[in-house]
């Protein structure tokens, strides 16, 4: 069926981050093609699936938007467009958003949650726990790509643990939009820094990215490029090893996963190789 785009009510715009690439994917693909997937609405009109969709149209001046009627209840269409979404996987902090809203305004248990989305408890709580860390405003940014959601949750959520107002402050002190690389260089150097410093951080970040980019950069050697090498394989194995305990192999198409899975372990039997060849032996 078609509706009014007028008439569709977005109370839940903020459980997601509107990512303005996105939209202008969107409105290309619609200009072509029109609207190729209809957005999911439950009752009068409600919004649960196709935020940037309905942007997109809006951008192109169109008055209509093809939708589909759930008949279940808020609650359960929540979940559907959850389990239903295969455009792109939505952060831990989009996540913690969703299961925020099922469990203060419908009303749903960790133990419920956990049930709906296939989930462990612990995953369950472990999101809910991002989103009563992070500042409220820190979230507002990351919703309107003001800061990057990979970012809040690698930087930006360690610094709320520690001191939740200077989050706050570095937040609304950093006048463009800096990358997920430069939110961890400015929030390390705050770690570091005595309060004094501290202040003058909060007070301008970009500053310190400024005077850090003015120094000479010194070369890696290759002894240093490799420990960075081996930090990133750790890094990826741990969290290869999350998704796996998450289930996400279990879910997997059976073949392509299992060939990457071979290609991962004939690539570390290889590199444990060639680090016995290299290390030294007695004499």
């Amino acid at each position: 069926m078609n509706l009014e785009l007028s008439t569709l009510v977005l109370k839940y715009a903020a459980l997601r981050v509107l990512d303005p690439g996105r939209v202008a994917r969107l409105v290309g693909a619609m200009s072509r093609e029109d609207q190729r997937s209809p957005v999911l609405v439950v009752g009068e009109g409600v919004l649960v699936d196709g935020y940037h969709r309905v942007q997109a149209l809006r951008q192109l001046g169109r008055d209509l938007v093809a939708a589909v009627r759930l008949e279940v209840t808020e609650a359960e269409a929540l979940v559907l467009a959850w389990r239903l979404e295969t455009g792109r996987r939505k952060s831990a902090l989009e996540e913690g958003w969703l299961l925020a809203e099922l469990a203060e305004t419908h009303g749903r248990t960790q133990v419920a949650l956990a049930a709906d989305l296939h989930r462990t408890r612990s995953w369950v709580s472990q999101r809910l726990g991002l989103v009563r860390v992070l500042p409220e405003d820190v979230q507002e940014a990351v919703r309107t790509c003001k800061i990057p959601a990979q970012a809040a949750m690698k930087s930006l959520l360690p610094l709320a643990r520690a001191d939740r107002d200077a989050c706050s402050r570095l937040s609304a002190a950093a006048k463009e939009p800096l990358t997920v690389r430069q939110w961890d260089r400015i929030c390390t150097a705050w770690r570091k820094a005595p309060p004094e410093v501290r202040r003058r951080i909060e007070e301008n970040p970009g500053l310190l990215l400024k005077t850090e980019e003015a120094v000479s950069v010194v070369p890696v050697d290759a002894e240093e490029k490799l420990v960075q090498d081996l930090e990133g394989v750790a890094g990826l194995c741990r969290r290869a090893r999350r998704q796996v305990r998450d289930g996400a192999f279990a879910r997997a198409n059976d073949a392509p996963c299992r060939a990457a899975w071979t290609q991962a372990r004939e690539a570390f039997v290889s590199l444990e190789r060639e680090v016995d060849r290299a290390e030294p032996r007695d004499a």
